[in-house]
């Protein structure tokens, strides 16, 4: 495993956590994925992508609360 530190505003600000070899091969796959898009369209790839982000994160932020 490889010690990552997030950038601020994440849920790992100032902590350590310690990344998986799967979770870095998917991180690279995902930057060939990126790179491989053209410079035309990669802003609007980029706000997609990071559209879908904000709601897995958002999802994950609501599976947490209990709402009873």
């Amino acid at each position: 495993m490889i010690s990552q530190r997030y950038q601020k505003g994440s849920d790992f600000t100032d902590k350590d956590k310690e990344l998986k070899e799967d979770q870095i091969s998917d991180a690279k796959h995902l930057s060939e994925i990126i790179n491989s898009v053209s410079s035309g369209k990669r802003s609007i790839f980029e706000s997609v992508m990071l559209a879908y982000l904000n709601g897995m994160e958002a999802g994950m932020v609501y599976g947490k609360d209990d709402i009873s």
